[in-house]
């Protein structure tokens, strides 16, 4: 890229952080204010409340923050021309996060929590929500995450094409630590944090998790795909294809 795109992604980029953290530190005032609400909260409230780091859409947020942070060193690094180990790590490092974590998860929490939503939202985010979440917080948190899929993709790219085996297996760690989470909190506290949880029985929560498993590496193939149709316009990507 020429020093003027390097520019534009810079600033952009940080104008995303910057709305990001604006919104990471709004949503822990809002779990303070629960805590510190002195009247009868509705039973999804409190879950909120007592269970605030074991949200899959809080994971997602707070990989994104971090991914976008690495970005910004990233390019600022080319534009300041650092010694290039330094540059090859910080691009390795935003490539491989981005294509095995950050675009297959942001893809996923949006596609599921907005085809839930469209069936019935009580299911996903029940109305009673509102009274703590705005509207523009929970578009933030399930839509807004979206951009720096596009501004990711959409940026030419010439190195560091990821391949679809050496990063599912990262995938498939980082799911199956929620997994984890995400059931034992049930089996400890009888707690499903997702309402739709509790209107399949067991078979369709089997079947759920596995359709889930297979979105997410789907949206991961998806997104490697998108990056490596760069490669083709590549000296080296060019030889491959041939």
């Amino acid at each position: 890229m020429s020093f003027i795109q390097r520019f534009l992604t810079l600033i952009i980029y940080v104008v995303v952080l910057c709305i990001e953290l604006y919104v990471y530190v709004g949503v822990q005032k809002m779990f303070e204010a629960m805590r510190l609400y002195r009247g009868q909260l509705p039973v999804e409230l409190t879950y909120v409340r007592d269970y605030t780091l074991c949200w899959a859409t809080v994971w997602n947020f707070m990989l994104q923050i971090f991914f976008l942070s690495l970005a910004i060193l990233d390019e600022i690094s080319r534009l300041l021309n650092l010694p290039s180990g330094l540059q090859k790590l910080l691009g390795k490092s935003r490539a491989y996060i981005f294509s095995s974590l950050v675009f297959p998860g942001s893809a996923l929490v949006v596609f599921t929590f907005w085809s839930i939503w469209a069936v019935d939202r009580e299911l996903i985010f029940p109305k009673v929500m509102d009274t703590f979440f705005p509207a523009w917080l929970n578009h933030v948190l399930h839509t807004f995450i979206l951009i720096p899929l596009a501004i990711e993709i959409l940026l030419p790219k010439t190195d560091n094409f990821i391949k679809f085996k050496s990063a599912a297996p990262t995938l498939l760690f980082y799911s199956g630590i929620y997994q984890v989470l995400y059931f034992s909190i049930y089996l400890r506290d009888g707690v499903w944090l997702y309402p739709v949880y509790k209107a399949l029985n067991i078979p369709q929560i089997f079947l759920f998790n596995l359709l889930q498993m297979f979105l997410i590496l789907g949206f991961q193939y998806l997104g490697i795909s998108l990056q490596n149709t760069k490669m083709k316009k590549t000296e080296v990507g060019r030889k491959k294809v041939k």
